[in-house]
Formats: structure tokens, C-alpha cells, sequence
């Protein structure tokens, strides 16, 4: 997802991001600081990889059907999916996006794509297609859902982005910058709410937008 797009991506897993509150607690918690105690090591112990718990590298890998079960408690988004609702600030959002006046106009005549942007969702396992049908034509992109960093497009612009998509609970979080410039676009999350898709795209200064999407 990108930042008009209608592709909503995820963010680091759980585990993850952890060691950021964990580290923040450690060193910064106590209500004194005490000199550590140094341990004296021997030879062979002293060129001992340092070990790292929330490293992603020391994690198990799952079975088959382990996979499987984690895979049915994450939501589905396949399907066609009409815009029906655009909550929130949108004027302030793409002026932050450094969108200009003329066209924040038009779009927001146009009501911000509600009653006739639709997205088709293929969505098997960790891969993902949108294809975005709007008054201004149609485009897709894909993405996989595994954490690293990869090449996409966006579909109203066409221009290269760089996202990191992944699961954050059951909601699909990406973090996305553009290829050329690397400036940071709008965290998006995609999630099912009852019969309705969401997606909710935050900045950088904490401004919060949402789509919401009917099934066709």
C-alpha cells in the first residue's frame, strides 16, 4: 500500500519489536545506576559469538503444520472491494504529502474515490496482488509479505517505492519510502472489521486517515 494507494501493508512482527521496549526498560528504568561487575574470561570463552534472545536468526523454524495453522489465524483480504467511506483529515493528509492545491481539489470533488475506486485482492499465503481500478485507470502491485524490504510501484503515480510489509497481530502493515529520495511515506495497516476491509494511513506527524472497503 502505498501512500493514495489503496495497498495497506504491514509492519515488523511482535517478537521484533520487542527489543526496542525491552532495551528502553533495561537502561532506562532503574531507579539508580550501579557500576556492572565485569567478568573475568578465559581464552576460549572470550571469542565467544555474543549471544542475542531476540535475534530473528535464533528463532525455530516452524513445521508444515505449524505454518499452516499460524497462516488460518491471519485473515484473508482476497476479493473485490468497493471504496464506500473515507474517514478523517484528508486535505491536511495530502498536503502533507506535499500534494498541491489544484489536485487536493479534484480529488476531494471526486470524494476521495468513495463509490468508485474498487480493488481486487489475490491474496495466497504470504503474496499478495492488489489491482486498483479508479476514473484514472487501472494498475497493480504485489508484494510479499515477509519482512525484508523490496521494490514496488505505486499505483496512482507509477513511481518506485521501497516497502517493508508484515504482520503486526492480524493487521497487514507496511512501512514504505520512496526508491529515488528514500523520504518516508505514511504507515498503512489493513485489516478486516466484521463484513468491511479498513485500511489507516498515519504520517510522520501522527495524522490518521481511513478507507473503509465493502465486498462487491
Amino acid at each position: 500500500e502505498l501512500p493514495l494507494a489503496n495497498m495497506a501493508y504491514a509492519r515488523a512482527p511482535d517478537f521484533a519489536l520487542k527489543i526496542g521496549p525491552w532495551s528502553f526498560f533495561c537502561f532506562c528504568g532503574a531507579a539508580e545506576f550501579r557500576e556492572p561487575e565485569i567478568e573475568q574470561l578465559d581464552d576460549d570463552r572470550a571469542f565467544e559469538p555474543l549471544e542475542r534472545p531476540c535475534s530473528l536468526n535464533n528463532l525455530p523454524e516452524l513445521g508444515d503444520e505449524e505454518q499452516g495453522q499460524l497462516e488460518d489465524a491471519l485473515p484473508n483480504f482476497s476479493g473485490e472491494w468497493l471504496l464506500v467511506k473515507a474517514e478523517g483529515d484528508w486535505d491536511s493528509f495530502l498536503k502533507e504529502m506535499d500534494v498541491g492545491y489544484m489536485t487536493r481539489t479534484m480529488v476531494q470533488a471526486m470524494g476521495y474515490g468513495v463509490g468508485v475506486m474498487t480493488q481486487i485482492v489475490e491474496h495466497q499465503s504470504n503474496e499478495m496482488k492488489v489491482t486498483l481500478i479508479s476514473p484514472k485507470g487501472t494498475s497493480t502491485s504485489t508484494i510479499v509479505i515477509n519482512g525484508a524490504e523490496q521494490e514496488s510501484v505505486d499505483p496512482m503515480d507509477g513511481k518506485l517505492v521501497k516497502v517493508v510489509p508484515c504482520w503486526r497481530g492480524t493487521a497487514l502493515e507496511v512501512k514504505s519510502r520512496w526508491a529515488d529520495t528514500l523520504k518516508e511515506l505514511p504507515v498503512n495497516r489493513r485489516f478486516l472489521k466484521g463484513p468491511q476491509m479498513i485500511i489507516e494511513s498515519t504520517t510522520a506527524s501522527g495524522l490518521v486517515v481511513k478507507r473503509v472497503f465493502e465486498s462487491k
